[in-house]
């Protein structure tokens, strides 16, 4: 191989390292977010061969998921740093850094540097990416797509050269992708599409003369993780987290593609909308030229979001987003049109970025100050209206033996349940916590009447169902445990929730003119069949 295309490529590779790492070096300030302290505490007295074998820990875990390597992963970083969360962040910071080189050599299978290093640039500009670069709990998305792409670099390597045993080094690669996440165990459906139609391999390798063989370390590997799955997780395929009727499924499955789009287009500005309309037009491109690899490479990213398109999150679409920039990156193959579209879409993606980084940091940030104000503070003291999850906090609490306290709701001040002696409130100009004496936050009650209300709650077939009314606009809370935990939700929803003897809450709206009203508190039990209805 000619010295200048090594030279080219290596300082591709350096440069796709390099950008992550300045870009988002400022995640190396944050501390623990979202469910960190969870899961700290899973794994903290657990052996790696628990956290992988373990039929008590997975059939208990908090969420219903199998991702034995992220634990593995975050169980190497305690057993080496302890609770310093700055190494546990360099790692993530590293392991995000390779994701861009690895797209690079796989694109780089049919494609030249130019329109290689764009499209690696791409896969970790897009908003997907800017999500799992500051956050912990993501790391599986993360390790589990490099394991991704290294297995297809092998697999086309050994198709390219006809070698089975890049094919078992593949399929290895494969069983730790999936092991990490769920989202990639329909990779060997894209294996079993590029042998049938790939892009040509521009060195003019003759195919393998036994493709079938190339196929079985994928499906031993595919064999191996179900048999493990099902030995230490069961049989449960249940989503988790927010549900719907079945009447609202055919709605859902079928407005899906466009609530995925919206993921990349909204807050995002101009920038975002073209970025979108460029990346169609390059799908559609290679949907025309490779027909069946690309509609294999699509329904394998869909079909694991499906489960869960409830509420689409950016996450959920990272195998689309990447198939995006693997789409633009063979979008420059058209003549004289192709080169600008990777160059317009590079300049989208950048200014796209750069909205969402800033914007995602910030809330990181938030998150992480008040994690930390709160392992500090005293007994006395309260976090007020905090924006961590419920859960955070309350693990935090239990995993560090943090003193302070926190409140998601107004009424306990107003009603006189808490009576703390400095509020920390955040400041959204100064972009930081301060304290407040409880006089200067009182003033708000003010601000809650006593108006119609309505509550209606269902449980059937382990989901919980609710609709509040009558008020179309504005923001719906149920708020548990008097203000220690709060969830906004939308006027009618559903939720996957575990059957218990009794359900105590208050619903909180708040109007768009800046009123509030709360519902009595109540309780009911939460088992099949229970119809509950409150109306004031």
């Amino acid at each position: 191989m000619p010295a200048r295309r090594w030279s080219a490529d290596i300082a591709c590779i350096a440069v796709l390292i390099a950008m992550p790492i300045v870009a988002y070096h400022n995640v190396m300030r944050l501390w623990w977010t979202f469910d960190d302290p969870a899961l700290i505490q899973v794994i903290r007295d657990r052996s790696m061969s628990e956290l992988l074998f373990s039929r008590d820990l997975w059939h208990h875990f908090f969420a219903n998921v199998f991702n034995p390597l992220l634990l593995v992963s975050l169980k190497a970083d305690l057993m080496a740093f302890g609770l310093d969360a700055r190494p546990w962040y360099a790692h993530h910071l590293v392991s995000f850094s390779l994701i861009a080189p690895l797209a690079y050599v796989l694109l780089r299978q049919w494609l030249s540097p130019a329109p290689s290093f764009a499209g690696a640039l791409l896969a970790i500009a897009g908003v997907p990416s800017v999500q799992l670069v500051h956050a912990l709990m993501y790391r599986h998305y993360t390790e589990g797509l490099l394991f991704a792409l290294l297995s297809a670099i092998l697999f086309v390597v050994a198709i390219q050269r006809d070698l089975l045993r890049w094919s078992i080094a593949s399929a290895v690669a494969y069983l730790l992708a999936a092991s990490a996440k769920e989202v990639f165990i329909p990779l060997p459906l894209m294996f079993l599409a590029m042998m049938s139609g790939a892009p040509g391999d521009p060195a003019g390798r003759r195919p393998p003369s036994r493709p079938a063989f190339f196929l079985v370390p994928q499906a031993v590997a595919f064999v191996a993780y179900i048999i493990w799955r099902l030995a230490v997780f069961g049989t449960s395929l249940r989503a988790y987290g927010w549900a719907a009727g079945r009447e609202r499924w055919p709605v859902l499955i079928a407005t899906l593609p466009f609530r995925i789009v919206r993921v990349f287009g909204d807050n995002a500005g101009i920038a975002g909308w073209i970025l979108i309309v460029l990346v169609l037009i390059a799908a559609a491109v290679c949907v025309r030229r490779a027909p069946l690899v690309a509609s294999a490479a699509m329904l394998s990213a869909i079909v694991p979001i499906v489960p869960v398109g409830v509420e689409i999150q950016p996450r959920y679409a990272l195998m689309l987003w990447l198939l995006a920039a693997i789409a633009v990156a063979f979008a420059s193959r058209v003549p004289r049109a192709g080169a600008a579209l990777v160059v317009l879409a590079v300049v989208a993606a950048i200014a796209v970025n750069r909205t969402e980084s800033a914007e995602t940091y910030r809330v990181a940030r938030r998150m992480s100050d008040e994690s930390r104000l709160l392992s500090s503070i005293g007994p006395g003291d309260f976090l007020w209206l905090p924006a961590s999850p419920p859960n955070t906090l309350a693990a935090l609490r239990a995993t560090m033996h943090a003193p302070g306290q926190w409140t998601y709701d107004l009424l306990p001040l107003c009603a006189g349940h808490i009576t703390p002696s400095r509020l920390w409130v955040y400041e959204p100009d100064r972009h930081r916590l301060g304290p407040r004496k409880p006089g200067d936050v009182s003033i708000h009650c003010s601000s809650v009447r006593t108006e119609p209300l309505s509550m209606r709650f269902r449980y059937s077939a382990d989901t919980l169902y609710w609709s509040f009314g009558p008020y179309t606009q504005g923001r719906y809370t149920v708020v548990l445990d008097d203000g220690r935990q709060a969830f906004t939700v939308p006027r009618d929803g559903a939720f996957r929730f575990p059957q218990v003897a009794s359900l105590p809450l208050r619903v909180r709206y708040d109007a768009p003119s800046g009123w509030a009203t709360y519902s009595a508190d109540v309780a009911f039990p939460v088992r099949e069949g229970t119809d509950f209805r409150w109306r004031r």
